[in-house]
């Protein structure tokens, strides 16, 4: 679970870009949510099963080659093991833009403006906090796989860039 939620979610507003609308920006954006729930067997690869359930909301306004997703999301880890539970929020803002590559590929660049993710314990301390600004680019061939993903600009504390942290600090926090 390298990037958490996050890319899941993230994931959703890429489908519907895909199957959407590629045209002007509407006037209003299209509003979604989502929720769920699933467990993940081997958490981290620690080989414990975590409960992870989460919900979002998403504004998002399509046009040409840019989505932009206004967004709220909160995720729940729950070790069944021992009841601990961790909450992670995101929220903020994100204009994805593609660009198309002479060879087939594209690059995908993520600019975020908010919250990308903040972790506590249950009702406890924050653990990590990410907020600021952020570019990410992701190249991919044009069979789709994904070549690299560069962090372009980051501004603002960004530990959670780190992605063995969120690891690191969920298996702690669970009691694995």
């Amino acid at each position: 679970m390298r990037l958490s939620i996050r890319a899941a979610l993230c994931s959703v507003a890429l489908i519907a870009f895909a199957i959407g609308p590629n045209t002007a920006l509407a006037a209003q954006p299209e509003h979604n949510a989502v929720s769920g729930s699933f467990v993940d067997p081997d958490f981290c690869g620690t080989g414990a099963p975590i409960a992870i359930s989460f919900a979002g909301v998403f504004n998002i306004q399509y046009g040409g080659d840019v989505i932009r997703v206004r967004s709220l999301e909160k995720v729940e880890f729950t070790n069944p093991a021992n009841g601990l539970k961790v909450d992670q929020s995101v929220g903020g803002y994100e204009k994805i833009t593609f660009t198309d590559l002479p060879d087939g590929g594209v690059i995908v660049e993520h600019t975020m403006i908010g919250n990308p993710s903040t972790i506590k314990t249950y009702h406890g301390p924050v653990l990590v906090k990410d907020a600021g600004y952020t570019v990410i680019d992701e190249h991919f061939d044009g069979d789709g796989n994904l070549l690299s993903t560069d962090f372009v600009v980051t501004h603002g504390p960004h530990p959670a860039a780190d992605f063995t942290l969120f690891c690191t600090v969920m298996t702690e926090a669970l009691g694995l």
